[in-house]
């Protein structure tokens, strides 16, 4: 599978959810080696979750997959989604309230908490999920789209 295209696709027909979810499902039969080709995407991809008009929920649960498998993975996202929307230590400490009151100023605010959430979720549970925590690990890919 060419990663390249695949997220060059997801990126091109962002509007199109039947696409999205056909890239991604081909996308989450990669790892390993496409593991660095995602990674170097990351920011343009977490930019493109949060900023979209759609949710995207197919590509957040195929970087949540990624993060639950590396955890360096799931800082690099963390990292990007955080630099892709505040811009200031007022933002941050905005975010930080919002996520703590569950009051959220706008859509995306709420879509980079869930993001956030999610990811040290991932995190949280361990690249060995999938076989020893099943019912944590597909509860967490419900959440995620």
């Amino acid at each position: 599978v060419d990663v390249t295209r695949v997220l060059h696709k997801i990126c091109k027909y962002r509007e199109d959810p039947d696409i999205e979810e056909g890239m991604c499902n081909r996308l989450a039969t990669v790892f390993g080696s496409a593991l660095q080709t995602v990674e170097f995407y990351l920011p343009a991809l977490a930019c493109l979750v949060f900023h979209s008009e759609r949710g995207m929920e197919h590509l957040t649960r195929e970087l949540v997959k990624f993060s639950v498998r590396s955890s360096h993975f799931a800082l690099l996202l963390l990292w990007n989604v955080q630099c892709s929307c505040v811009r200031d230590a007022e933002g941050a400490a905005r975010l930080q309230v919002a996520m703590h009151s569950m009051e959220f100023e706008n859509p995306q605010q709420e879509r980079l908490a869930r993001i956030m959430w999610l990811t040290m979720a991932a995190v949280a549970l361990g690249p060995d999920a999938e076989r020893k925590r099943k019912g944590a690990y597909e509860a967490l890919l419900a959440l995620a789209g």
